[in-house]
């Protein structure tokens, strides 16, 4: 009998026509005229001047194509332009990265896999209650912070963007606020995903009303909006080191664009429901979880490929890279998946890390630290030990209401949390004595 083939592990991905770029051709200048002011020559050197202007002008020269080295010396060059331009964040700073070669190579580190922080060694006595803004009047939604982590963008129900002062916790401004008729909103309900560039120029947001919407950061002026979503922008996420952003909707597709270009690039489709989280790093790859379809998706998105991961109990709501080839998941059976990129079956299962459905997770990047959050009165901080592949309970902390968000600093020494009355994607339960309130943490960093 013939043998049956395996069902592969890769299945490929459908997407519509991809924007053809254009190849750029440089060709040799042509006839160029030559002009030459003698309004202030005399009669008498007129002709030895003009001989002498002659010669002063150039030849034009010929523009050949830029080689692969050259291409790579111009963008490390702009490179480390742009990074005297966003500063050394405060973790930098901290750890002795005073050089940006050192930087440089820790980010070639990350990139590569080969970096990894026992960050939970750190931060694993009970952190202090710093601040509580409270400025949103719906429950919080999204929280995102810049590159340099002086500054954090918050969301929520009631369609408000507000740019605060982290250092400080205080609001720096508010914009697109529907509550004031003389300024043009660009959302004008639920706003349910932000995201940073990793070059801190760029802000993304996405809510009910099938947009993107893309902002300046430094001024909070709008710059662009990108259509062709049929369903709410539930995630967001800029790959770092790039400005291509990938957006996830509950029509249940996965949109490439390229926000500096300002053009759409492709469409991937795969999931069978609402998608309801992404995440992505430095590869052109996207992780999302399919909500009620039970499936998680590692998107290739160079080779046009996914890889597809099945979860055997309930729907999935939240999701995150821990390194390139690891991630984690939480469900609404209150658990947290373990996964490898290239494992069918999850590496490790944290039954009942949380008595309700988890709402929220956070992996501190290239750590052992990853951070979930429910509507069961906790947001809890996980050790992750990867030789054991097991998780290990650090802190529980009591927070009131549906945690919808959660940040970290890079360096461990901030927890931000994003809470409010009602699940960021419904409102199937309303919680009334919660505050829809962002909260900062800080630990004492141990040496």
């Amino acid at each position: 009998m013939p043998k049956r083939k395996k069902r592969s592990f890769f299945l490929p991905v459908k997407s519509s026509d991809k924007v053809k770029q254009s190849k750029v051709t440089t060709t040799a200048a042509g006839d160029l005229s030559e002009e030459i002011d003698s309004d202030n020559l005399s009669d008498l050197d007129t002709e030895s001047k003009r001989q002498e202007d002659k010669k002063k002008v150039k030849k034009p020269e010929l523009v050949s194509e830029e080689t692969p080295q050259e291409k790579r010396l111009r963008l490390a060059k702009q490179y480390i332009s742009e990074l005297g331009e966003v500063g050394e964040p405060d973790h930098l700073e901290q750890d002795g990265f005073d050089s940006i070669g050192e930087r440089l190579q820790q980010e070639a580190l990350e990139q590569s896999g080969r970096l990894y922080r026992q960050l939970s060694d750190v931060i694993r006595i009970d952190p202090t209650p710093s601040h509580s803004m409270g400025a949103h009047k719906g429950s919080i939604t999204a929280l995102v912070l810049s590159p340099d982590e002086t500054v954090l963008f918050s969301a929520c129900k009631d369609a408000v963007l507000i740019k605060w002062d982290l250092r400080a916790a205080i609001r720096l401004t508010t914009f697109n606020d529907p509550h004031r008729s003389n300024i043009k909103q660009y959302h004008s309900s639920r706003i349910l995903s932000l995201a940073v560039s990793s070059d801190g120029k760029l802000l993304a947001s996405g809510g009910t009303e099938c947009k993107v919407e893309i902002w300046n950061v430094s001024s909070c002026e709008h710059i662009h909006t990108f259509s062709g979503h049929k369903g709410a922008v539930t995630g967001l996420t800029f790959r770092r080191g790039s400005c291509d952003l990938y957006s996830a909707s509950v029509d249940r597709t996965v949109k490439v664009w390229n926000a500096e270009s300002l053009t759409y690039v492709e469409t991937l489709f795969g999931h069978e429901s609402a998608i309801t989280g992404i995440d992505s790093l430095h590869a052109e790859r996207a992780v999302t979880s399919g909500g009620l379809d039970r499936s998680l998706r590692v998107w290739k998105i160079a080779e046009e490929t996914q890889l597809l991961y099945q979860s055997s109990t309930s729907a999935i709501d939240c999701i995150k890279f821990v390194t390139k080839d690891m991630f984690v998941a939480g469900s609404q059976d209150g658990s947290i998946y373990l996964w490898g990129v290239t494992k069918k079956r999850p590496l490790f299962v944290q039954e009942k890390a949380h008595e309700g459905w988890i709402s929220s997770l956070y992996a501190v990047s290239s750590s052992d630290v990853i951070i979930s959050g429910s509507n069961d009165g906790y947001v809890r901080i996980w050790k992750l030990d990867q030789s054991k592949k097991s998780l290990e309970l650090i802190h529980s902390l009591p927070v009131t209401g549906f945690v919808n968000s959660i940040l970290m600093t890079y360096n461990g020494d901030k927890l931000i949390i994003g809470a409010g009355r009602e699940h960021r994607l419904g409102r199937w339960f309303c919680d009334k004595s919660a505050k829809n309130v962002i909260l900062i943490l800080e630990f004492n960093q141990q040496t």
